[in-house]
């Protein structure tokens, strides 16, 4: 009997993952390709749309060529995508300027000046539950209606990184409802957001069809199957952001269910039947199941944090040795004793996003000695990321009374040994690693394509195709060393915010 395959992608930063996913949910062969960001200016971050679709297409070719896969047993397609990007699709069906990703915090005053429409961002606060940023993609359309009038103007359709992608397979203009409800979708009627676009002035003309993660969009068409190297036909579905790949890839489908993920980001979720009112810890977005809303927390650098420290404190060791450096710094934090010496790291390196939501945030040593090491210094960066992260987890629990007694945990922060068994003595829980923990993202999505062809019967068994590959249990002599240095970590986060608003807030 041959066996059928969906083709998945997730879209990352830096890099594109791919995998050919068979019938039974299995990652059956795997692949990535490179992507260049552009870093136009300040706090500016872009791609160059076509240059996803070209490592798309290279990506496609290789796996078929390398699993010795026969196109016509690929069935189906899917995408994942970071959330918070724009593409800006002209009268042409082309781009109108670089995508802006998620990572750019270019529209901060634009952030600011709506919450000033509120009072300012206490009184935002206390009516939404939230605070805006420049991050956020409705701020990023305004960012365009005002500095770029032309572009917004010209704009047939906004789209995100993933909606872009499926324009090019299908040539339909959609967003899927989860990559939807991180820009502004209105839960109760599953569309768009009307009065929240009203507030802000945005055509809601130039906002896509809504499908969702496991819908049909349509057939490749030829173009693109061709460009592939894929039979046209071949059936495309809604897909999800990476966090709602997360979601699925963990084996989480049922209210209760949460998962933890330690990529160049962070990211923890709990899925919920209903949403809950956003807070400075958590927003509610779409699930991947159709129905089903999850709180998601994130913490913006945190595999991001430990790659910075590898390339900067052991420089020589990755000049010389490459990504085996990851492997050699890793061994260093089994030398250094818990605590790092009473030294403390905060992972903000491009700003935070929960449970304080400050886009001026910085990254810092905090009470660095002579005596300390960079040996020290990169025990504190491993702590600092766990830190945050279950700061996270205790105030989605306090504030939600959604209790995750245990981390089930995915990304590539999982081939530390040492980092997991920091997080299970910081959150004082076990931490139970899935297996294939680096293929979540393009599992997860695949699940939502394999679900949409007939393959699987729905998401409610999905937990029985994720398996536990090891669980970290938290060590008592360290619980308690880990709880004071939360309670620093978090004091030390009160005592600076004023400081890093003066440092990095844009001048008058």
């Amino acid at each position: 009997m041959s066996t059928d395959y969906v083709l998945t992608f997730d879209m990352g930063t830096t890099n594109i993952k791919a995998a050919l996913i068979d019938q039974n949910g299995k990652v059956a062969y795997q692949d990535r390709g490179k992507v260049k960001p552009f870093f136009p200016q300040g706090s500016w971050v872009e791609v160059d749309p076509a240059q996803w679709w070209d490592v798309i297409c290279g990506l496609s070719k290789s796996l078929l060529k390398a699993g010795g896969v026969d196109k016509s047993s690929v069935k189906g397609f899917a995408v994942a995508s970071a959330a918070c990007g724009v593409t800006a699709l002209g009268k042409d069906c082309n781009p109108l300027r670089r995508s802006i990703v998620w990572l750019d915090n270019r529209a901060s005053a634009e952030a600011e000046m709506v919450m000033e429409g509120f009072g300012g961002r206490d009184a935002f606060f206390s009516e939404t539950g939230m605070i805006l940023c420049g991050k956020d993609s409705v701020i990023k359309h305004l960012w365009l209606k005002f500095h770029e009038p032309d572009v917004y103007e010209n704009t047939v359709c906004l789209l995100d990184d993933a909606g872009y992608i499926l324009y090019r397979a299908t040539g339909k203009c959609v967003c899927s409802r989860p990559n939807a409800s991180a820009i502004a979708l209105d839960f109760e009627t599953g569309d768009w957001d009307g009065n929240l676009l009203g507030a802000l002035e945005l055509d809601p003309g130039k906002y896509p069809a809504l499908v969702d993660a496991n819908e049909l969009v349509g057939g490749l068409t030829e173009q693109a199957a061709a460009e592939m190297g894929l039979l046209p036909g071949v059936a495309v579905f809604g897909g999800c952001t990476d966090m709602q790949g997360v979601e699925l890839g963990s084996g989480c489908s049922k209210p209760g269910d949460s998962y933890f993920y330690l990529g160049t980001s962070g990211l923890i979720g709990i899925v919920c039947a209903e949403p809950q009112k956003p807070s400075l810890a958590a927003v509610p977005l779409a699930s991947a199941v159709p129905g089903n809303v999850f709180m998601m927390g994130t913490s913006e650098m945190t595999g991001g944090c430990i790659d910075w420290a590898v390339e900067n404190l052991f420089k020589h060791e990755y000049e010389t040795l490459g990504k085996e450096a990851l492997n050699f710094a890793d061994k260093r934090l089994q030398e250094t004793k818990p605590g790092a010496d009473n030294l403390i790291f905060a992972n903000w390196l491009y700003g935070e996003r929960n449970p304080m939501i400050d886009e001026w945030a910085r990254a810092s040593f905090v009470n660095l000695s002579v005596t300390h090491t960079r040996d020290h210094m990169l025990r504190a960066v491993y702590e600092g990321c766990a830190l945050q992260m279950v700061w996270i987890v205790n105030e989605i629990e306090r504030q939600y009374g959604l209790p995750m007694p245990r981390l089930r945990v995915s990304g590539g922060g999982t081939l530390s040994s040492h980092w997991m068994q920091i997080v299970a003595d910081t959150a004082n829980r076990p931490v139970d690693v899935i297996e294939d923990a680096l293929t979540v993202v393009v599992k997860g999505v695949g699940y939502a394509a394999l679900v949409g062809l007939g393959y699987l019967q729905g998401f409610d068994n999905l937990s029985e195709y994720v398996k536990i590959e090891k669980t970290y249990m938290p060590q008592k002599e360290n619980v308690e060393l880990y709880r004071k240095k939360l309670d620093d970590y978090v004091a030390m986060y009160a005592s600076q915010k004023e400081l890093y608003e003066r440092l990095n807030a844009p001048k008058e």
